[in-house]
């Protein structure tokens, strides 16, 4: 937007001394393009929103730009979201894992190595996605870049931990008409680690493409009307973990929750540009994290130790009610448009 500003003022300039010279001295040839120069303007838009909770972040931003032709229009659009969430249920009886975040009581063979409670998880995932458009002086161009990247880890109470991730990416060029071009680009990266009692998984994904479109003069497609450049960008980032919560002991056995951990970004970006000349990009990123590390409880943490003892001591599942926090939340969007003219 600055540069349009300084490119009007000098081409402004030069407008009014040409106008002022004698017309013997005028060069129309320099007057016109000093003219289309003159109100030449760009669209602009640019967002961003992040969310923290626990042990989940995500960050999304974007960015999309319209420089508008000779006697064209720009307009440019982004949106970004983000948020991360740390939930389980009130209460559970100590006797299974269900709904509502009922405990698991895991050991108490009398061998305090049988359960640690010890857990550790990352998940990540990345993408991101820019894409160009630039049109001649006819036809169009238009450019389109997505990508979509997601990872997950499931640290249980009866068998070794699963992860996953994924990425997908796409890129559409096209271009008409002599002079016009476009490109994209889409790449994600989604990685997943995680430990508990029962072993350890890990497991990565990437990938990437790119692609690109030129014009030309002997384009065999009608490139009347309006030259238009047209640029997407779509980019989004998914986690989650699923995590027994180790929270005590009853005796020797170690008392735990299931709680989800989960986190997701998207950003997308949009723009618009018409006239001879007409350029239009669009970038989008998001970006989502989840980070768990417990130590395991102290092997005397009991869980109300005069009901646990006995219960330990009588042969009994050492049953008993324990307190699981609530769930909380955090999220964070924002969007921002803009359009401009030439006349």
């Amino acid at each position: 937007m600055t540069k349009s500003r300084l490119a009007l003022l000098a081409a402004s300039s030069g407008l009014a001394m040409a106008l002022m010279a004698s017309p013997a001295a005028v060069n129309w040839s320099t007057l016109q393009l000093a003219a289309n120069v003159a109100h030449a303007t760009d669209a602009a838009a640019d967002g961003s929103a992040g969310a923290a909770v626990g042990g989940a972040a995500s960050q999304a931003g974007g960015g999309a730009d319209a420089t508008a032709g000779s006697g064209g229009t720009g307009d440019a659009s982004t949106n970004a979201g983000a948020n991360a969430s740390s939930g389980s249920g009130m209460h559970g009886n100590g006797k299974g894992d269900g709904a509502g975040g009922l405990a698991v009581v895991r050991g108490g063979s009398g061998n305090q190595n049988d359960a640690t409670g010890a857990v550790n998880v990352t998940v990540s995932a990345k993408s991101k996605a820019t894409a160009t458009a630039t049109v001649g002086t006819s036809g169009s161009a238009a450019a389109e870049a997505n990508s979509a990247t997601d990872a997950a880890a499931l640290v249980g109470d009866d068998g070794a931990p699963a992860v996953s991730a994924n990425t997908s990416n796409s890129v559409n060029a096209t271009a008409t008409g002599d002079g016009s071009s476009a490109s994209g680009t889409a790449a994600g990266s989604g990685e997943a680690n995680a430990s508990g009692d029962a072993g350890s998984a890990a497991t990565k994904a990437s990938g990437s493409v790119a692609a690109a479109a030129a014009g030309s003069p002997a384009d065999s497609t009608n490139t009347s009307g309006t030259p238009t450049a047209t640029a997407t960008a779509n980019a989004s980032a998914t986690v989650s973990a699923r995590v027994n919560v180790p929270v005590g002991r009853i005796g020797q056995a170690v008392v735990s929750h299931p709680e989800t951990v989960t986190a997701n970004a998207n950003a997308s970006s949009a723009a618009t540009a018409t006239g001879s000349g007409a350029t239009a990009t669009a970038t989008a990123e998001a970006v989502a994290t989840v980070d768990v590390h417990i130590d395991p409880p102290a092997p005397r943490d009991q869980q109300g130790s005069n009901t646990s003892t006995s219960a330990a001591n009588n042969g009994s599942d050492g049953a008993e009610e324990v307190f699981v926090p609530g769930t909380t939340s955090a999220e964070a969007g924002s969007g921002s448009d803009a359009s401009a003219s030439l006349w």
